[in-house]
C-alpha cells in the first residue's frame, strides 16, 4: 500500500500522472476498438448516424482507466491544499 501510494506521488509531481491521462485520451481517439463490417455482401447502410465528436466524448467520459486518473489527481490535489507549506515541501522533497 506504501509503495503504490509513494508511486501514485512520484507520478504526480514528476508529471506522469498528467502525461498518462493525456496519452490514454490519445489512445481513446486515434485507437479505439474498431468492430469489424457485419454487413458482408449487403448492401448500402441505411439510418446510419455518424457523429465522431459525439462518440469520442462518450467514448472518453466512459473509460474507467482515465476516471480513475482523474480522481487520483484530484485526490492528490485535495490533500495537497489542505496541508500546510512545510509539509508540502517534505513530500515535494521525498518525490
Amino acid at each position: 500500500m506504501v509503495d503504490r501510494l509513494d508511486k501514485l506521488l512520484s507520478d504526480y509531481f514528476t508529471g506522469r500522472l498528467e502525461m498518462n491521462m493525456k496519452m490514454r485520451k490519445l489512445e481513446l481517439k486515434y485507437n479505439f476498438d474498431r468492430t469489424p463490417d457485419e454487413n458482408i455482401g449487403g448492401g448500402r447502410k441505411q439510418n446510419d448516424y455518424n457523429n465522431a465528436v459525439e462518440t469520442s466524448m462518450i467514448r472518453e467520459q466512459n473509460d474507467r482507466y482515465l476516471k480513475d486518473l482523474q480522481y487520483q489527481k484530484d485526490m492528490i490535489e485535495m490533500m495537497l491544499s489542505t496541508t500546510n507549506g512545510g509539509a508540502f515541501r517534505k513530500i515535494k522533497a521525498y518525490c
